[in-house]
């Protein structure tokens, strides 16, 4: 067990010969199973002084359930604190609930059991580790190590390994699940509560179509500008939309889906009278037209039209309106049957990025005065071993001679709003795919959090000289080989490859 946790499993004798039988795909995936191996170290970015995060091991055990064990290591001359640190969110503060799971392939957050039964320590205490007796715990001297737990509901019994989300560093991609042989570190409450499984919500957006897509699990939207598909106030095809429908027909054909829900939307100029109708013909249009494109004749096209009724964006500005007006199309695709694996075998390795690494640099923007002292490196763009899931490291240098708050300039900007206003994380910062004119969003969940540092405590102040680094996470295509970083109050970074 120990040689199968420390070292890759070649050294402990498990050799292919080259008569094996296995193919080159099956080759290909135990090699990425061998290379993903424990422990895996990373500095814990958003604790204060030189914090190390450790991931020991990650177990099956026999009550259905599964254990990650960690540690945290305080490497500075300082005493640390992680009270609030390893936290989901308010009211929580006295244990590690924001340790999450990610099966990548189901696009699924896998959260600490949960329970009511100890209600002197909240209304639902966590199976994990916990300083509710000891408050002590949180307080790391120099040199010192604390071992840490949580209890989840057993992922899936194919899944090999799993992505780690934490609080306080990008999420760690590759983790390998074993099989345990030990006792859990404390009993499986009696009654436990419903597995706590949130979904995955993705968004991209592409300027040259005209298309937003938002990915929960297997819902798809796929929000069409009216603005491409039909001339101002007429429901009448463009040239422009058959192309832009062709790929929408080709994925709705591909499912396998037997419904297909089609909604039209304006904005808010003119009146009910005239909307109301407009966006019903335009939905009937796209239905019609996707009938057409789509070979099979079993599916159900169900077509409504809201007029200016629930509105994406403000309707105040002309940008706003022009994302208001649209038609949306909505279908459930059953995506276990898809190939989850990347092709492009994008990650040699399953380590979290050096945060000393630098793929690119840029200084704050000339008209942007909040950031005129600041600089931003981006350390690591990576993507997990079975794709989609990318996490964006990037470091701020506070190169001024005061204090500085970069979060209070991303709260000016609009992007510092998802979670509770508690826990507040980074929202914002896109990806770009140059190529294809794709900008990827960061990534949600179904409680409308994000995969995202919180943007409050300490650690979100740089002092003078100081730098801090923060991430973000996001959805890409295999295909996006290269991205531009685009961080509000700096100059774009250029042609990061994602590894």
């Amino acid at each position: 067990m120990i040689c199968a946790v420390l070292i890759s499993a070649n050294a402990c004798g498990l050799q292919f010969t080259e008569g094996s039988s296995e193919s080159k795909d099956e080759k290909e995936k135990n090699k990425e199973k061998e290379d993903a191996t424990l422990p895996i170290s990373t500095e814990a970015v958003y604790l204060p002084g030189d914090t190390q995060l450790k991931i020991k091991s990650l177990e099956r055990t026999d009550e259905d359930t599964a254990i990650l064990k960690f540690q945290i290591t305080n490497n500075s001359d300082e005493e640390i604190n992680i009270y609030h640190s390893l936290r989901e969110a308010f009211p929580d503060s006295e244990n590690v609930s924001g340790f999450s799971l990610i099966d990548v392939n189901a696009k699924e957050a896998y959260y600490p059991i949960r329970s009511e039964k100890e209600e002197e320590y909240g209304d639902k205490p966590c199976y994990c580790s916990d300083f509710y007796e000891d408050v002590d715990l949180t307080k790391l001297k120099p040199g010192e190590t604390r071992d840490l737990w949580a209890g989840y509901p057993e992922p899936p019994k194919e899944l090999d390994t799993v992505s780690v989300a934490t609080p306080i560093t990008a999420p760690i991609h590759d983790v390998p699940i074993t099989d345990g042989d030990s006792d859990p570190p404390k009993k499986l409450p009696d009654d436990p509560d419903e597995p706590i499984i949130r979904s995955l919500h993705s968004k991209q957006e592409n300027e040259e179509t005209g298309t937003t897509r938002n990915e929960s699990g297997d819902e798809i939207n796929v929000a069409l500008s009216s603005d491409v598909l039909f001339e101002v106030d007429e429901s009448e095809l463009t040239s422009e939309a058959n192309e832009i429908l062709e790929d929408t027909a080709e994925e709705i054909d591909n499912s396998g889906v037997e419904k297909v829900e089609i909604d039209g939307y304006t904005d808010d100029t003119g009146s009910d009278s005239i909307n109301d109708p407009l966006s019903k013909e335009r939905a009937k249009a796209v239905a019609e037209r996707l009938t057409e494109l789509i070979d099979r004749d079993d599916i159900n096209y169900d077509t409504q039209g809201h007029g200016s009724d629930d509105p994406v964006a403000d309707n105040s500005s002309e940008e706003g309106r022009a994302k208001n007006r649209r038609t949306t199309v909505s279908y459930s695709a059953d995506q276990s049957n898809d190939e989850q694996e990347s092709e492009n075998g994008s990650n040699d390795s399953s380590d979290p990025a050096d945060d000393d690494t630098i793929l690119g640099e840029a200084g704050p923007d000339d008209q942007d005065e909040d950031t005129e002292n600041l600089e931003v490196a981006v350390n690591a763009v990576q993507r997990s071993s079975s794709g989609g899931l990318t996490s964006l490291t990037y470091t701020i240098t506070n190169n001024g001679n005061e204090e500085a708050d970069p979060i209070y300039h991303f709260l000016k900007s609009g992007i510092f709003n998802c979670g509770q206003a508690s826990d507040s994380r980074l929202d914002g910062i896109q990806l770009i795919d140059e190529k294809t004119n794709t900008k990827y969003k960061t990534l949600t969940k179904s409680n409308e959090d994000c995969l995202a540092p919180k943007g409050n405590g300490d650690a979100a102040d740089i002092a003078a000289g100081e730098s801090r680094t923060v991430w973000s996470s996001y959805w890409t295509e295999d295909e996006t080989s290269k991205v531009t970083v685009d961080i509000p109050g700096f100059e774009p970074v250029k042609n990061v490859p994602v590894s």
